[in-house]
């Protein structure tokens, strides 16, 4: 239903629109929001671990922004 259509949206031309549009939305993206590497909805974290689970699924490091699987972080 209208959860799998929301994980499945693919947010890059929304964040495209976003980085474009408005300089000092883009300059608070940049320095406190990374985007998921699957989906690419933004993803803001105040506290708590750089392990992020990701609406449409994919898990991923905040601190490096790459899918768990791909983060060298914690080696």
């Amino acid at each position: 239903g209208k959860w799998l259509e929301t994980c499945s949206i693919n947010y890059q031309e929304r964040l495209d629109s976003i980085m474009s549009s408005d300089s000092s939305l883009r300059e608070f993206v940049e320095n406190n929001c990374k985007p998921c590497p699957r989906c690419k909805v933004i993803v803001s974290r105040s506290e708590g671990c750089d392990e992020i689970s990701c609406r449409c699924g994919e898990s991923f490091c905040y601190k490096c922004g790459k899918a768990e699987r791909d983060c060298i972080c914690y080696e």
